[in-house]
């Protein structure tokens, strides 16, 4: 993949971390984190996340780093 491609890629899950940080829903917390009414909360913060570490994958590729030490972090 092209350093330009890698770039492109970085923006656009950069632009989808800052449109799931501003979207999440509501936690409730007179119950337990892993009730069910909390689930759309959980399923979402899974989304930002792998989004996260996405980002962080293109960013070590971009830089020419080891792919493999960098998902051992995450």
């Amino acid at each position: 993949m092209q350093k330009k491609e890698l770039k492109q890629q970085i923006e656009e899950q950069t632009a989808l971390i800052a449109e799931l940080e501003k979207s999440f829903p509501k936690r409730d917390d007179t119950v337990d984190r892993w009730h069910e009414n909390n689930r759309p909360y959980e399923i979402h913060h899974v989304k930002v996340r792998d989004a996260y570490w996405k980002r962080r994958m293109l960013i070590t590729r971009l830089e020419e780093g080891a792919v493999s030490k960098t998902a051992a972090v995450y």
